[in-house]
């Protein structure tokens, strides 16, 4: 904010959908034009049972994303 950018935080919290469908949804109803988020990975068996955020942010983005970690 310091340099101009208007900038927005947000707690959501779901009552059934996981976040991989919650998300995006939140990103457009915000309409950002760009999402700054930290990158993990986790273990490939852990990833494939349970998913992961930042792969599926990488392959369905719709948006520029800054990774951090």
């Amino acid at each position: 904010m310091r340099h101009g950018a208007r900038v927005e935080a947000a707690i959501t919290t779901s009552s059934w959908e996981g976040p991989e469908k919650l998300f995006p949804s939140e990103i457009e109803g915000f309409n950002a034009d760009l999402v700054v988020m930290g990158a993990y990975g986790h273990s490939r068996s852990r990833e494939l049972i349970f998913g992961g955020m930042t792969e599926m942010m990488i392959r369905n983005a719709r948006t520029a994303v800054l990774f951090a970690h």
